[in-house]
C-alpha cells in the first residue's frame, strides 16, 4: 500500500511516522528534566525555610529569652522566651501564606500534643538518637495518597536554658506547667536529642509543575512541527514534485510523438541531470526519426 501512495502522500506519512515517535520521546526526557528541576528547586526553597526556622530558634535562645527574661522578673512569658510556642506559631504563620510548606516539631515526648511524633517521624528520632553524627535525613514518605518530600534535623538539649524548662516538672516554670501540665515534655537529658525539626512540602508540587511544563513543550513542539512540515511540504511540491510531474508530462507527449515541451528544472542537482538526460533521449527519439523518415523516401 506504501509503493502506491504519490510521492508528496508518502513524504508526508513519513512526516508523521517521525512526529509520533519523536513527540513521546521528547516529551519523555524533557517531563524527567523537569521534574527533576522542579524537586531539586522545591528542596532548596525548603531547606531554606528550614534553615530560616533553625535560625529563629537559635535567636530565640540566644538572644530574645535572656532579653525578654531581664524585664519578666522571674517570671516566664511563654510567648516570647519558649522557642517551641514561638517556632509553632512562626510555622502557622508561613502555612497561612506558604500552604504547600508544613513544619513540625516533632517529639517523643512534647510539652505541647500538636508536636507529636507519628510512628513515621519517631523512626527519623530513632535514627538521630543512634548516630549523633547524622546531621540530616531528606527522602519521601507517603501520607494517604499524597508522597510528601520531607527534610530533618535533629533538635539537641544543648544549652542550660533547655534543662530550666524540661528537666524535670519541680524546676520548670509554673506558667509552662500550668498551660501544658505535668506528664509530657519534661525529663530532657542534655546533649541529647529530644527532637527533629521537619520540613514537609508534597511531592506533587514537582510533579505538577513538570507535567505542566512538559504540556507546554509537547504543544510548542506540536506547533513548531506542523508549521515546519506545512514549509517542507511547500517546498517539497514546488522543487521536487512539481518537476517531476513535469517529466512525466512531457515524456507522455513525446511518447505521442509531440516534441515541442522541453525538460526544463530551475536547480542545478539531480533533477538538472535528469532533466539533461530525457532531452538527450528525446533529442536521439528525433533524429532517429529523421532518419527513418529519410530512408523511407
Amino acid at each position: 500500500m506504501f509503493k502506491k501512495l504519490a510521492i508528496s502522500k508518502r513524504f508526508s506519512l513519513i512526516l508523521l511516522i517521525i512526529f509520533l515517535i519523536t513527540l513521546p520521546t521528547i516529551t519523555t526526557v524533557m517531563y524527567y528534566f523537569f521534574r527533576e528541576n522542579a524537586v531539586r528547586e522545591v528542596a532548596d526553597k525548603a531547606l531554606l525555610t528550614l534553615n530560616s526556622m533553625e535560625s529563629v530558634r537559635k535567636y530565640v535562645g540566644k538572644e530574645l529569652r535572656p532579653a525578654v527574661s531581664k524585664d519578666q522578673q522571674g517570671k516566664f512569658l511563654l510567648e516570647g522566651m519558649s522557642g517551641f510556642y514561638i517556632l509553632r506559631k512562626v510555622a502557622y504563620n508561613l502555612q497561612e501564606v506558604q500552604p504547600y510548606y508544613r513544619y513540625k516539631q516533632a517529639s517523643t515526648n512534647p510539652l505541647a500534643q500538636e508536636n507529636k511524633a507519628d510512628p513515621f517521624e519517631e523512626t527519623l528520632l530513632m535514627k538521630f538518637q543512634e548516630n549523633l553524627a547524622v546531621k540530616e535525613l531528606t527522602g519521601l514518605r507517603t501520607e494517604g495518597r499524597v508522597p510528601l518530600y520531607y527534610i530533618a534535623r535533629p533538635v539537641v538539649a544543648d544549652r542550660p536554658e533547655c534543662m530550666n524548662c524540661h528537666s524535670t516538672v519541680e524546676t520548670a516554670p509554673k506558667e509552662q506547667v500550668e498551660r501544658y501540665g505535668t506528664t509530657s515534655g519534661y525529663n530532657y537529658v542534655m546533649n541529647s536529642v529530644v527532637g527533629s525539626n521537619i520540613i514537609y512540602v508534597p511531592a506533587s508540587v514537582p510533579i505538577n509543575i513538570a507535567t505542566r511544563s512538559t504540556i507546554m513543550v509537547a504543544i510548542v513542539f506540536s506547533l513548531l512541527f506542523f508549521m515546519l512540515f506545512i514549509v517542507i511540504n511547500v517546498l517539497i511540491r514546488k522543487s521536487i514534485i512539481r518537476p517531476i510531474e513535469n517529466f512525466v508530462k512531457v515524456a507522455d507527449q513525446v511518447s505521442k510523438s509531440k516534441f515541442d515541451n522541453k525538460f526544463e528544472v530551475d536547480t542545478d542537482d539531480e533533477l538538472k541531470t535528469l532533466a539533461d538526460s530525457f532531452t538527450r533521449l528525446k533529442t536521439s527519439i528525433v533524429m532517429m526519426m529523421d532518419m527513418m523518415k529519410k530512408k523511407d523516401k
